[in-house]
C-alpha cells in the first residue's frame, strides 16, 4: 500500500455559488471597516499619539492572529421621528436578506466599502484643511484611559463573526490564509492602516476636543460634513445582509430538519422576514441603542474575537505547545487582554447606560 495523502478539507467542499478572492476581500473589509473608525480619534485621545499608534498596530496584529487561529482550528434631535426612518427600511432590508449565499452579497459589500472610503476622504479633507498644533495632545495618555482605548480599538477593528462563513464559501479557500499574502492578512493590513491613520491625525487635529465620533467635530453647516453621516448610514444599511447571514444560517440549520420539504421554502422566507421584523421592532421601541450596542460589543467581541480563539488554540494543540510552552504563554497574554477589554468595556458601557437614563428622568 502506498503512503496515504494528508486529508485536504478543501477538496470535500461543495459550495453552490462560491465567492471569488476579490469578493471575500470585499466582505472582510466591510466586516471590519465601518462606523467604528470614526471613534478612532477618541481612542487616540485615551491613549496618546505614540501609544495609540503602536497600540493600534499591536491590537490589529492580535485580532488578525486570533482570526487566523480560529480558521485554522475550524479544520480543527426632534424633526421627523427616527422611528419612521427605521420603519421605512423594513421592506428593503427584508428583500436584501433574501439572498442565501455570500456571492450574491458581494455587490452590497463593494458599494458599502465605496461609501466608507468616500467618508474617509471627506473626513481627511477636514482634518488636513486646518491641521495645526495649537490643540493639546499627549504622546502617552494617563494609564487610567488605556482600557477605554483598548476596548474602543477592539470593538472597531474586530469582525470575527463573519470570518468562517466567508472562508467557507470561497472558490479557493486555501487563499484565505495563504501565507503572508493571504486574503485575511491583506484585509487586516488595510483595516489597521485606515484606522490608525484616521485615529492619529484626527486626534492630532482636534486634541482634547475630540468627540466620541469624529463626525461630531465636523462643521454641521457644511454639506460635505452632512454627506459623511448620510453615507455612513447607507454603508451600514448595505452591510445589514452580510451581518444577517451568520445568525440566519445558525437558526435555519437548527430548525430545517424539523420541517417537511414541501414547506421549507415558505419557512425559510418566514424566518428571514421575522428576524428582520424583530430587529426593526427593537430599533423602533428603543431608538437610542448606542450604549446597549457598546455593551454587547464589549462582551461579544472580547470573547468571540480574542478569548475563544486563544482558548481553542490551546485546547486543540495541547500538550504540544512549543518550546518553553511559548504558545501557552502567548495565548495567556491574549486571554488577559480580552478580559481587560471585557471588564473595561462593560464598565464604560454600563456608565453610559446609567447616564442615559438619568438624562431621560430629568
Amino acid at each position: 500500500m502506498g503512503e496515504e495523502e494528508p486529508y485536504n478539507p478543501f477538496e470535500h467542499r461543495n459550495v453552490r455559488k462560491p465567492t471569488s478572492d476579490f469578493g471575500a476581500l470585499a466582505h472582510l473589509l466591510k466586516t471590519s471597516l465601518g462606523s467604528g473608525i470614526l471613534a478612532m480619534p477618541m481612542a487616540f485621545k485615551n491613549a496618546g499619539l505614540v501609544l495609540g499608534a503602536f497600540g493600534t498596530i499591536f491590537l490589529g496584529i492580535i485580532c488578525t492572529h486570533c482570526i487566523q487561529m480560529l480558521v485554522a482550528e475550524f479544520y480543527f434631535k426632534p424633526g421627523v421621528d427616527v422611528r419612521y426612518y427605521v420603519l421605512a427600511l423594513w421592506i428593503p432590508l427584508i428583500l436584501m436578506c433574501m439572498f442565501r449565499n455570500l456571492k450574491s452579497l458581494v455587490p452590497f459589500s463593494i458599494i458599502a466599502n465605496i461609501f466608507v472610503v468616500i467618508c474617509f476622504g471627506i473626513t481627511l479633507y477636514y482634518i488636513f484643511r486646518s491641521i495645526n498644533s495649537t490643540h493639546t495632545v499627549r504622546l502617552v495618555a494617563p494609564p487610567d484611559r488605556w482600557p477605554l482605548f483598548l476596548s474602543t480599538v477592539i470593538f472597531a477593528i474586530e469582525g470575527i463573526g463573519t470570518v468562517l462563513p466567508i472562508e467557507h464559501e470561497m472558490r479557493h479557500p486555501e487563499h484565505f490564509l495563504g501565507g503572508c499574502c493571504g486574503i485575511i492578512y491583506i484585509a487586516m493590513a488595510i483595516v489597521v492602516g485606515f484606522y490608525g491613520f484616521i485615529g492619529f491625525f484626527g486626534y492630532l487635529e482636534y486634541g482634547d476636543a475630540t468627540k466620541g465620533s469624529i463626525t461630531l467635530n465636523l462643521p454641521v453647516q457644511d454639506w460635505m460634513a452632512q454627506m459623511v453621516k448620510i453615507l455612513i448610514a447607507m454603508a451600514i444599511f448595505f452591510t445589514y445582509a452580510l451581518q444577517f447571514y451568520v445568525p440566519i444560517n445558525i437558526i435555519w440549520n437548527i430548525i430545517k430538519n424539523r420541517i417537511s420539504d414541501k414547506w421549507k421554502m415558505t419557512a425559510d422566507l418566514s424566518v428571514r422576514t421575522g428576524l428582520v421584523t424583530l430587529t426593526i421592532v427593537v430599533a423602533i421601541l428603543v431608538p437610542n441603542l448606542e450604549p446597549i450596542i457598546s455593551l454587547v460589543g464589549a462582551v461579544c467581541f472580547s470573547m468571540l474575537g480574542l478569548f475563544l480563539p486563544a482558548l481553542l488554540d490551546t485546547i486543540v494543540r495541547w500538550p504540544y505547545l512549543g518550546r518553553a510552552k511559548w504558545r501557552l504563554v502567548k495565548n495567556c497574554i491574549i486571554i488577559m487582554i480580552s478580559l481587560l477589554a471585557l471588564v473595561s468595556g462593560t464598565y464604560s458601557s454600563a456608565l453610559d447606560i446609567i447616564d442615559m437614563y438619568k438624562i431621560k428622568k430629568k
